[in-house]
């Protein structure tokens, strides 16, 4: 009987531990934002072309989160908007309008403040990489998930409390590491195949125009 009752105990034991780890594991693999970073919105003012700070708009950014544009617009830096300075791993989330991207800011930009357009996110790198999260927020799934949440506004917006309310799968950090790498060679060869296809392009011009006007002697 008692050996009965320590076996119950001890196969008890091992559920419970089991029970704790899966629970651990299930929090960390559908995680709130407000979790992983530290949220805040950006800095509202007017622009101004000769100033000492980038201040960086939806504008200068692709639907994708790429920068497009050189950055025209700066501010003066003084110690109202300096407390608003973007510090290495910093994440722009477009929350304003229809275009929902994210962006991670790298010191080497330079020193840059987000206009109102952004909530930045200040992630805990301990426990994630913020090149992680801008992924994670750039994927179709999230798009259509921002979409839904701001098509509840009046104004197409999302709200810094639902943004810290969305989850996201956290994986450990050498997971992420690894899908980083996947999603940097990935973005390499779509560089490539574009660059390709602009040759192809230009090769196809060149033919037809030589087809075209050189053999009916119309070349200029």
């Amino acid at each position: 009987m008692k050996n009965s009752t320590k076996e119950f105990l001890n196969l008890f034991d091992a559920i419970c531990v089991y029970l704790f780890e899966f629970e651990k594991l299930y929090k960390r693999l559908n995680t709130k934002i407000k979790q992983i970073a530290d949220l805040r919105i950006g800095y509202h003012t007017q622009p101004v072309e000769n100033g000492n700070v980038h201040y960086l708009q939806a504008k200068n950014f692709d639907d994708e989160g790429n920068q497009v544009d050189d950055i025209d617009n700066y501010i003066v830096l003084d110690d109202t908007n300096g407390l608003y300075l973007l510090k290495d791993g910093d994440v722009l989330f477009a929350a304003k309008g229809n275009r929902n991207f994210a962006w991670t800011y790298h010191s080497s930009f330079g020193p840059a403040v987000a206009s109102s357009v952004f909530i930045v996110l200040r992630p805990d790198i301990t426990l994630v990489k913020p090149d992680f999260i801008t992924t994670i927020f750039n994927l179709p799934q999230s798009q259509e998930r921002f979409q839904i949440l701001a098509a509840g506004s009046s104004i197409a917006s999302i709200r810094k409390s639902e943004l810290e309310a969305f989850i996201i799968p956290l994986p450990t950090l050498d997971i992420q590491d690894r899908i980083l790498q996947l999603k940097d060679i990935h973005s390499k060869e779509l560089s490539l195949t574009r660059s390709i296809m602009e040759h192809k392009q230009d090769l196809y011009n060149s033919v037809i125009n030589t087809l075209i006007f050189q053999d009916h002697g119309q070349e200029n």
